[in-house]
């Protein structure tokens, strides 16, 4: 299907909107709560006149065009031709039945075509669902949203609300004279996969309650989805007697209105009764400040509590009880009422009988009502010990209800944090510069090496520490992203310990609760206060689970450190992935580390990702002085471009380091896993062991590290009596000593038993788990071998590549059979090309045993990226290398911010080939954040002149190049097939204007009639152009 429109381009960056130069604006909210099964508006106010609106689904990464376009009042577009949306005259999106699957990013851009002027604008729509009820309810209402209850002895209030999208946040306060006063609650979220119930509980014990007391269960964050955010119940003292009491006489007229008022200017809350039998009453009006509920029909009321009967009849003769109360203090006021009719009083024989008989009555009761008033007001003046006392207990009993709880939490806490740093305290004491030097142990704060930490978001900036990560306040979801070996655990433990010494300089030091966890050791929990419980806390442990959830809920600031997410296997349903996420304590600053191919989903927030680079020549020499020795060596000569990557990682740059210290050459280590081999063969020579019995134990080794790799199986665990004994015999003083293997990790359980030689006997693990990928590794290579050609490998399969790629290249460089293999299973993912490109070269940095794989790379996509590691970008120009000179071709090679890399490939000689791009079928050059100058264009097409098998050259930019006035250059043009393009694309844009060079006279092409074509040979989605030229033919 094609689609026609002037021009549209879209950016994926979340601001709310853009502004050009003039007048023109593109303004949305940048979030819209959107009502599900309704036809719904995403609303923006967009300048007129437009030359053209485009609409973008972003949740379809795969779509490349727009999905609803409004152009010269003409709309079009895939969902406006299903009939899924609509568009406003104003440019607005119409979602006409908004469901679950709008729960997302739409952009919009706006064409201006007067000045050539592109406006773009970022909405994320939330689909909100209206709750069962639309007011929080009550249990012990019973389906109303005011009640009067009389409470016998501690009682739970329970408060929900049921079946509501997103998930409403509920508060109990209860409220007097001076205030609302917060009460501790314990809320639950209640997810069924679309909406969510919330219910709060508190405990009231009646005997706090004076005479009437107003417990209120508010909704926060309701998204407009209910009608009243507020419920009450109001707690009546059950212990109050009335019997004795003797009311005020009041005599109303036969259908007239009347009203009787409870005479207390300070009350807050109102109860009016009637009493229907001896000891009976029936409640009749519910008042507050808020509103009033009246519960029988023929009553009204009216301010203070005020009660009005309309049309008295004898029906509202009877006695009537009015309790006032303003959350502190109370009383109540009775009244006696009857009703006369003068007409009655008429049918007496004589007037004179009447005035003998009534009037007489009437006095003797005025007076003794005036009497009875009297005596209770100077009564109530005085001092009255048992009331005042009475008065005075229901006060404090009020006040304890928020005090208590939350007295016994801060009585608790001081444990907890004790607990916590004694745990921390112990790893960071445990902890080692780097496995290659377990035995030699220093503190962390004395032997932590800083490294290079970058964040994307920030233009071309290195932080200064790792205090800018727990300081950042712009977000509370922080990613710390870095490939395996880069030291994100390092940096997580010296947080933990900042954390525990209150260190002046740190961010960390005025945090209430720090949580560090380590997610490779946590498995067959969901909740995290039992995460908590089972993984920080000792054994002997007081605390329960409910008060490390009282505590966490409490506490002024709060940390978590989710500490290795790659190595995380968890249900869904996860407490974990929910605090990632953002949903559970999204007050929480939450830092997540994990490795770049392996991210979390989905977040309900803006995360902040940043990126650890590694060592850099400072941190290394700091290194070697804090392990070796002062003014130490850190390089390991020149030439050898694997040691130069290697020695950027952490984790490899200690091995080197321990194996130049023990005398290795190095200079023969051609890839890591040449660096491990050379590694762990060094510690094998210190002691010579039985070849049988050694093969044996390391193959049953090799099996149960591959089997725990996989997501359906547990950690590894190498905690069996028996085969503990067999480590400490084979292993012990070769693994454990220089760290391959560490003890103990989890200080929560028991730490096993001490043999006579001192002797761990228990609690041996991986000490990282590249050390456990490659042992993996080698009975991958096995199962590899021994599975037939041609036949599918089930091992292979279960392995994720982007959780575990040194599993795959440590495969990959012991065995030339399971490389291929490797290769073919992991370019049918397209993120993981760059990691089928290292597991080529994993085996002695050559791929000359590889051809087939290799053919098979070069039909992807290859790219060359800023930010790529050394390694992967030498890699990758050998791959070019081999590919000319076994003339295979390459269907698509990019340079993304690379346009040097490109320029020192392009030079490159050889007696086999002329240039490495010589087989390139179709060249990308990407700068979208700068545009390329004239020189910089005639360089790249003088360079593509000399390609002799390419076919298209694009250039992506923010600004379109100036035309080519080269005639030696428009001449050689007229000659060739080459077609250049030119795209106009800002970063991180989906979709841009195209331009064609025109090959007789050197000119850009204005657009015209937009037509769909390819730009990129070999890609299955389409991008909409422009060009008065014929469109580029399919490859």
């Amino acid at each position: 299907m094609k689609f026609c429109y002037t021009s549209c381009l879209l950016m994926i960056l979340f601001t709310p909107c853009y502004t050009s130069d003039g007048e023109n604006t593109v303004e949305c909210d940048p979030h819209q709560y959107l009502e599900i099964g309704t036809s719904a508006t995403i609303d923006c106010s967009i300048t007129k006149p437009f030359q053209g609106v485009y609409w973008y689904n972003s949740s379809d990464s795969r779509t490349n065009y727009p999905s609803l376009i409004y152009e010269n009042n003409t709309k079009s577009g895939p969902s406006y031709l299903s009939g899924d949306f609509d568009v406003d005259h104003d440019g607005s999106l119409v979602i006409n039945n908004v469901s679950l699957v709008h729960e997302h990013l739409f952009k919009v851009v706006v064409v201006y075509v007067e000045n050539a002027d592109t406006l773009e604008a970022v909405v994320r729509v939330s689909v909100k669902v209206k709750p069962l009820r639309d007011f929080p309810l009550i249990d012990q209402c019973g389906g109303v949203h005011t009640c009067l209850r009389k409470l016998q002895h501690v009682t739970v209030l329970s408060c929900r609300v049921e079946g509501a999208r997103p998930a409403v946040n509920l508060t109990w306060v209860t409220r007097n004279i001076d205030g609302d006063v917060h009460l501790n609650s314990k809320s639950y979220y209640i997810r069924d996969g679309v909406t969510t119930t919330t219910v709060a509980n508190i405990t009231v014990d009646s005997k706090i309650v004076n005479v009437l007391a107003l417990f209120i269960c508010s909704a926060e964050f309701s998204y407009n989805i209910m009608r009243r955010t507020e419920s009450q119940i109001i707690i009546e003292n059950p212990t109050y007697n009335t019997a004795d009491i003797q009311p005020t006489t009041v005599l109303f007229k036969m259908h007239a209105n009347q009203t009787l008022s409870c005479e207390d200017d300070d009350s807050l809350i109102f109860v009016w009764k009637k009493k229907t039998s001896a000891n009976m009453f029936e409640t009749i009006l519910l008042s507050t400040m808020e509103n009033s509920t009246v519960l029988t029909e023929g009553y009204s009321s009216m301010s203070n509590g005020v009660l009005t009967l309309r049309d008295i009849g004898v029906r509202d003769e009877g006695i009537y009880i009015c309790f006032y109360g303003n959350g502190i203090s109370g009383g109540y006021q009775f009244y006696d009422l009857s009703v006369f009719d003068y007409e009655e009083v008429h049918v007496f024989p004589t007037f004179a009988k009447v005035i003998v008989i009534v009037l007489p009555l009437f006095i003797v009761i005025a007076l003794f009502a005036f009497f009875i008033l009297r005596y209770r007001r100077v009564r109530g003046k005085r001092e009255n010990p048992k009331r005042n006392q009475q008065q005075t207990d229901g006060t404090e009993s009020v006040r304890m209800l928020e005090k208590e709880p939350h007295d016994t939490v801060q009585s608790k806490k001081p444990e907890f944090v004790q607990e916590l740093k004694e745990i921390y305290q112990n790893l960071c004491y445990r902890w080692s510069l780097l496995p290659s030097v377990a035995n030699k142990k220093v503190s962390i704060q004395d032997g932590f090496v800083k490294n290079t930490l970058h964040q994307k978001d920030l233009p071309s900036q290195d932080l200064n520490s790792h205090h800018e990560i727990f300081g950042n306040e712009c977000s509370k979801r922080i990613f710390l992203i870095g490939d395996p070996g880069m030291g994100k655990t390092t940096i997580a433990l010296k947080a933990a310990y900042e954390w525990c010494e209150k260190n002046p300089s740190s961010p960390l030091k005025d945090i209430d609760i720090f949580i560090l966890i380590r997610l490779k050791y946590i498995r067959g929990t969901t909740s995290i206060y039992e995460t908590i419980k089972k993984n920080l806390l000792p054994n002997n442990s007081e605390l329960e689970e409910d008060d490390i959830k009282s505590i966490i809920s409490s506490c002024s600031s709060l940390v978590f450190v989710f500490d290795g997410y790659d190595e995380y296997f968890a249900e869904l349903s996860s407490d974990v992935l929910k605090i990632i996420e953002g949903s559970l304590l999204p007050e929480a600053t939450v830092i997540t580390t994990t490795i770049p191919s392996f991210l979390p989903e989905r977040t309900e927030r803006e995360v902040t990702k940043i990126y650890i680079k590694g060592f850099n020549e400072s941190a290394r020499s700091d290194y070697i002085n804090k392990v070796h020795e002062k003014g130490g060596d850190g390089t390991f000569g020149a030439g050898n471009v694997y040691l130069k990557h290697l020695s950027n990682v952490p984790l490899f740059f200690s091995l080197l380091t321990y194996m130049k210290h023990n005398s290795l050459d190095l200079q023969q280590i051609s890839s890591v896993t040449h660096l491990f081999d050379c590694f762990i063969g060094m510690a094998g020579e210190e002691k010579q062991l039985d070849s049988d019995s050694n093969n044996a134990f390391c193959n049953d080794l090799y099996e149960k590290a591959f089997q725990s790799l996989k997501s359906s199986q547990e950690q590894i665990s190498l905690l069996s009596d028996d085969y503990v004994k067999d480590i400490t015999e084979h292993f012990y003083d070769r693994y454990v000593t220089i760290g391959v293997f560490e003890e103990d990790y989890n200080h929560s359980q028991s730490s096993g038993e001490i043999d006579n030689s001192g002797k761990l006997l228990g609690g041996i693990n991986f000490s990282h788990r590249l050390f456990q990928e490659w042992f993996a590794a080698h009975h991958l290579v096995k199962l590899l071998k021994e599975t037939p050609e041609g036949v599918e490998n089930y091992s292979l399969k279960e392995i994720k590549p982007r959780r575990q790629p040194y599993l795959l290249r440590f495969a990959s460089g012991l065995s030339k059979t399971a490389a291929s293999r490797i290769i073919e299973y992991v370019i049918n993912d397209e993120d993981c090309v760059s990691l089928a490109i290292l597991c080529a070269f994993e085996k002695d940095g050559k791929c000359t045993h590889m051809e087939d794989a290799i053919r098979k790379l070069c039909s992807k996509p290859l790219k060359f990226q800023k930010g790529d590691s050394e390694l992967l970008q030498h890699s990758t120009t050998e791959l070019l290398k081999f590919a000319s000179h076994k003339m295979i071709t390459v269907s698509s090679l990019e340079f993304h911010s690379s346009l040097p890399i490109f320029l020192a490939i392009s030079q490159m000689k050889s007696e086999h080939w002329e240039t490495p791009l010589r087989t390139v079928r179709h060249l990308a050059l990407h700068e979208p954040e700068r545009g390329l100058s004239t020189n910089e264009v005639v360089t790249a097409i003088k360079i593509s002149l000399c390609c002799k098998d390419l076919e298209i050259l694009s250039f992506i930019s923010r600004r379109k190049p100036k035309n080519i006035e080269r005639e030696d250059i428009v001449c050689k043009l007229k000659d060739v097939k080459l077609r250049v393009n030119w795209t106009r694309k800002d970063q991180n844009m989906y979709f841009s204007i195209h331009f064609i060079l025109n090959q007789d006279t050197g000119r850009w092409e204005a657009p015209g009639t937009p037509r769909e074509t390819p730009i990129t040979p070999g890609e299955g989605t389409k991008k909409i152009v422009w060009s008065t030229q014929q469109s580029i033919t399919d490859h």
